[in-house]
């Protein structure tokens, strides 16, 4: 009775109150959520976002673009039905009421580049602040640091011509909004930021005199699924790769570098221009003097071919440097493209090495791979016969530096290598000039680089040798790259597991819980083509919101009351709080996020259902069903059979678990079964 009491109500209010448009204040100056284009006309997130909500409930939206300070005060006033795209604040909530989050997004200091490194709201002190009138951020950073002074203005265009005219040094702003305007006014290498002082979520928000039209806008979202949201905010907001600043800076050094190289060579190139400008000058003076000085025509006829051949074999000479100039423009952008793999590279980058060198008839480019010798690519000689001597390193003496070798009888003499040499001039003819360069990481050597000239009286000179130092250490800068991703993916590892660990430790019965659903997860994803890494650490993390459910809730024996089990059904949301401000970690947030929503729409926390539920979300509830129920809980200390517990999920196909995802898993576990799981 009290159901329809409600909704007698509800719809009372509805038809009476809202059978009008919605009057919606929003930002004028927000992009790329909302802001006014050249043409006059709003555009932006917000615009499409609203049109969607329109469509879905059939209520017209008047959208109302207004400085922000304006439309707060007039939020404050109830002269506006919604307050578009706002930060939660305590100062808010006084007269705002707040929809289901809509949005997550950073904001970070941006600071002159000549200014010392500023890291958090405590340094910033020293400095005037420019910030946006009615900005949220202003609260935020007046309460870390009660002696910062701040400039306001009314938008954040004004905010980025102040910098823009150095009115200011310093300024807070979203990073989103920040990035549309350092591009807007070319400041993108003037500025420095900080790494983000805060993660906050945008909401719909309504003044509380209309309280009545948050429910409305709460229906009215759920009826748009979060890909929806996320294919209307990512349309607008293309990604980009994050690049090291001092990756750019050491790019931006050697491109430098080579660019004064061909400057220099184009000097050159224009200087023999001139020369033979002169010389056909002079040509054409001997050539008139030719009946006057018969005699001398022969002398003069050799002495212009003599120049002749020398401006031919100078152009020669910068044809080659050239070409050398652009193969090393070539390794660069080898070097730094994260798609390639290591044994591609290495192949790449000699062949551009050896094409350098056409004196060169054979050579190697070989890495220490445990221990052993191991050739990646050879001209000359077969490189696999050589790797099945699988010559050990300890019997290697590497040189430290670059060196030039007449004679590999020398070998010992040259510190290069030992015995290994007579098996290795079985398989190969023996060189009589080479050049052997070690590619270096620190004090460690990964391998070497070898060039030889076989027969012949040419040699490799200084020059030649201090080139392929160059190149080598261009190439080892690959590896570098690679150790720092490396280093960085492990790091981010190593933290999902310790807070996997914390949350075993908080919960008792959860020990090992998470380890499974996650094995059981990857196996699923293998199946349905899904992001193998991605639905591995949101299955890690599916738990990891029960940290701010009480213990003696988790480990209670029997059922829950209603006001326990309430608590619980918001872990949930609380793991999506914890995990989306960890950077990078967004789309992983989401999936924890909907794990316990239902396909039948009967779920938590916002109710959705088939495919309105994200499927990666959809495989974790399957998995975690699953592994509950055939291990002990407080609730039931004596698990399901495999048996017992995949009948259950037959039965529920339709209903809790989408059938066909259900399908996929009673065959991924039945087939683990007969190999004996």
């Amino acid at each position: 009775m009290k159901k329809l009491l409600f909704v007698v109500v509800f719809l009372a209010i509805f038809s009476c109150g809202f059978s009008k448009k919605i009057v919606v204040a929003t930002d004028i100056d927000y992009p790329p959520f909302t802001y006014i284009d050249q043409d006059g006309k709003l555009i932006g997130i917000s615009q499409q976002l609203w049109t969607l909500f329109s469509e879905r409930t059939g209520i017209e939206v008047e959208l109302i673009p207004m400085n922000w300070s304006e439309a707060l005060e007039k939020a404050k006033r109830s002269e506006v039905d919604v307050l578009d795209l706002v930060f939660m604040t305590q100062e808010r909530k006084e007269f705002l009421n707040y929809t289901i989050p809509i949005y997550t997004i950073t904001s970070s200091i941006y600071y002159d580049r000549d200014l010392p490194a500023i890291n958090n709201l405590s340094d910033l002190s020293p400095y005037i602040v420019g910030v946006k009138k009615g900005d949220a951020l202003y609260e935020i950073a007046k309460k870390s640091s009660s002696t910062v002074q701040f400039k306001f203005y009314d938008t954040y265009a004004q905010l980025a011509e102040a910098i823009k005219n150095s009115e200011i040094e310093v300024f807070l702003m979203d990073d989103i909004p920040a990035q549309y305007y350092l591009h807007r006014y070319d400041l993108v290498y003037e500025i420095r930021k900080s790494e983000p002082f805060s993660s906050n979520q945008l909401y719909w928000a309504v003044p509380k005199p209309k309280s009545e039209i948050l429910q409305i806008l709460n229906e009215g979202l759920n009826k748009i699924s979060p890909r929806e949201i996320d294919q209307v905010v990512n349309s607008m907001i293309p990604e980009s790769p994050s690049i090291n600043p001092e990756m750019v800076k050491t790019i931006s050094i050697i491109a430098l570098c080579f660019a004064a190289g061909f400057v220099v060579f184009a000097f050159i190139s224009q200087y023999l221009k001139k020369i033979v400008e002169r010389s056909k000058i002079e040509l054409q003076k001997r050539n008139e003097e030719l009946n006057i000085y018969n005699e001398e025509l022969e002398a003069q006829s050799q002495e212009i071919k003599a120049i002749n051949e020398e401006l031919e074999a100078s152009l020669t000479a910068l044809e080659k440097a050239n070409q050398r100039l652009m193969d090393t423009y070539t390794l660069i952008n080898e070097v730094f493209n994260l798609e390639e793999d290591e044994e591609s590279f290495l192949q790449k980058a000699f062949d551009l090495v050896f094409d350098m060198f056409p004196k060169a008839s054979a050579g190697d480019v070989s890495l220490f791979d445990k221990g052993t010798l191991r050739i990646v690519k050879s001209y000359g000689y077969e490189k696999d016969t050589i790797n099945l001597l699988k010559l050990p390193v300890s019997k290697l003496k590497v040189p430290n530096t670059a060196v030039l070798i007449r004679n590999l009888n020398s070998l010992s003499q040259e510190k290069v290598l030992e015995n290994t040499y007579v098996k290795v001039g079985k398989m190969a003819s023996k060189p009589s000039h080479t050049m052997i360069v070690p590619m270096k990481f620190g004090s460690e050597v990964l391998g070497s680089i070898s060039l030889h000239i076989v027969g012949g009286t040419e040699v490799f000179s200084e020059q030649d040798l201090k080139l392929v130092e160059s190149l080598t250490k261009l190439i080892v800068s690959f590896f570098l790259v690679r150790r720092y991703i490396n280093v960085r993916e492990k790091l981010h590892n190593q933290t999902v597991l310790a807070l996997v660990k914390a949350l075993e430790y908080y919960d008792e019965y959860t020990q090992g819980h998470s380890q499974r659903v996650a094995e059981l997860c990857k196996k699923m994803a293998q199946k349905l083509s899904l992001p193998e890494k991605q639905i591995e650490l949101a299955a890690l993390l599916h738990d990891i919101g029960k940290i701010c459910v009480p213990q003696n809730i988790l480990n209670k024996e029997g059922y829950l009351t209603d006001d326990e089990f309430n608590l619980v059904k918001q872990h949930p949301v609380k793991g999506f709080e914890l995990i989306s401000a960890v950077e990078g970690m967004q789309n992983v947030a989401k999936i924890i996020l909907y794990h316990h929503e239902r396909y039948d729409g009967k779920g938590y926390p916002m109710g959705l259902k088939n495919d309105e539920i994200p499927v990666e979300s959809q495989v974790i509830f399957i998995a975690d069903s699953f592994d509950a129920m055939t291990t002990a809980r407080p609730y039931r200390k004596v698990p399901m059979s495999f048996a017992e517990a995949l009948e259950e999920i037959k039965r529920c196909s339709s209903t809790q678990f989408n059938p066909k995802i259900a399908e996929v898993f009673i065959d991924i576990i039945k087939n683990d079964l007969e190999v004996g799981i």
